[in-house]
């Protein structure tokens, strides 16, 4: 099919536009990301409260701007723009088409907002919800990421946790915040050596509570054996901090004393 000049000319905008998105929505992500942890020291409360409610609202920010863009591009066609008016013009049959084909992700993202800012859980929170017990890895804009014990991620749809019984064991009457790492063991490893080893760096993480860490062993394979630290930080503390220092730290120690598994100290 032959294009005229104005369609051709039509085809180069549109293609411009999105090239144009696409690149500010790359840099005003890059920009946001260096700006959290500034926001995280300039305001102060719970980090992962604002964490939460930071990414959340970033989402939604870049989410708008893409849309905005295609919504733009389509009315740049005759035939879209066409389109678009009778859509417009056509009454509540359409209407009610439209929304029942849109509920389910504008749903998702109403309750991505209700949760960022109502907060049954947090960013870094151990939670259990469906049947599924892990950390809350990511709240994005219609599902919530939950990393499981087991290093499973669970994709759940933020418009059943709205609905759904959350139990979450980080907010807890005293205040404390719950730090999970997983670290795998050796085929050969001394496995109460491992656990002594863990519990010593679990106590040395700042902000550690009184409450004695729990270690255990939490999955038994032919390639090692996958062992659990529980830790109970104060209620200011970084949870995503916190982790990664116990994490990197335990490492350090097990692979010194040849108990971590082959290959985990370079992934």
């Amino acid at each position: 099919m032959d294009l005229t000049d104005a369609q051709r000319d039509t085809l180069i905008e549109a293609a411009v536009v999105i090239v144009i998105t696409l690149v500010a929505a790359g840099v005003i992500d890059r920009i946001l990301r260096r700006r959290e942890q500034l926001i995280l020291q300039r305001f102060p409360g719970d980090p992962a409260t604002i964490r939460t409610r930071y990414r959340i609202a970033k989402r939604v920010l870049i989410s708008v701007i893409v849309a905005m863009a295609l919504f733009s591009v389509l009315l740049a066609f005759d035939d879209t723009r066409r389109l678009a008016g009778t859509v417009m013009a056509s009454g509540a049959v359409i209407a009610l088409v439209v929304g029942l084909a849109v509920r389910t992700p504008l749903a998702n993202l109403a309750a991505g907002l209700q949760l960022a800012f109502t907060q049954p859980y947090r960013l870094g929170d151990r939670v259990t919800v469906a049947g599924e017990t892990g950390v809350v890895e990511e709240i994005r804009i219609a599902h919530t990421v939950l990393r499981t014990d087991d290093g499973r991620r669970v994709f759940l749809p933020n418009e059943s946790l709205v609905t759904q019984a959350i139990v979450n064991a980080t907010i807890g009457a005293d205040d404390a915040r719950v730090v999970t790492v997983t670290l795998p063991a050796a085929p050969d490893a001394d496995l109460p050596r491992v656990r002594a080893v863990l519990l010593e760096e679990a106590l040395a993480t700042d902000g550690a509570t009184d409450r004695t860490p729990l270690v255990r062993v939490t999955e038994v394979a032919a390639a090692g054996a996958t062992i659990t630290v529980t830790l109970w930080v104060g209620a200011t503390c970084d949870v995503d901090e916190a982790a990664a220092s116990l994490r990197e730290r335990g490492a350090m120690r097990l692979a010194s004393e040849h108990l971590l598994a082959s290959g985990a100290a370079d992934a």
